[in-house]
């Protein structure tokens, strides 16, 4: 049974969608990384998913997320869309407009820049979370 995917394991693919497996329980640093291809991850249902890595899905094309109740702890950057620079011409990645936690959410750490992207639109943050971790500083909640 997969309990764990590892870091780096699928960066830089071709991967258009993605199910992670409701027995993983971590998804390790930039895991999903400069898949620009990729517009479609879901969990499972009954998820046991509680780590989400730093930079897991950066710089991919994912447009929405449904995070899962028993996710803890999401590190940083890791639903980034890509760094824009001035006069750089940037590849299909910064897309996330929406993110949802599960009712009942047990999140309680989000790493900085976590969910960074020109087009969110929507993101309530859980009641759980306990520390919410900005660019320079950490907010305590």
């Amino acid at each position: 049974m997969l309990t764990e995917i590892g870091d780096r394991a699928f960066t830089g693919t071709s991967l258009r969608s993605v199910e992670i497996p409701a027995s993983v329980t971590s998804i390790g640093n930039s895991t999903f990384q400069d898949i620009y291809s990729l517009s479609n991850v879901t969990f499972t249902e009954n998820t046991m998913l509680k780590t989400i890595g730093n930079r897991a899905f950066g710089s991919s094309g994912i447009v929405s997320v449904i995070i899962g109740s028993k996710v803890e702890w999401i590190g940083l950057a890791a639903f980034q869309g890509c760094p824009v620079k001035p006069g750089q011409i940037t590849p299909n990645c910064d897309k996330l407009r929406s993110v949802i936690f599960a009712p009942n959410s047990n999140v309680k750490y989000i790493g900085p820049i976590a969910f960074s992207s020109q087009a969110l639109v929507t993101i309530d943050i859980p009641a759980s979370v306990e520390i919410l971790a900005g660019k320079k500083n950490v907010s305590r909640l």
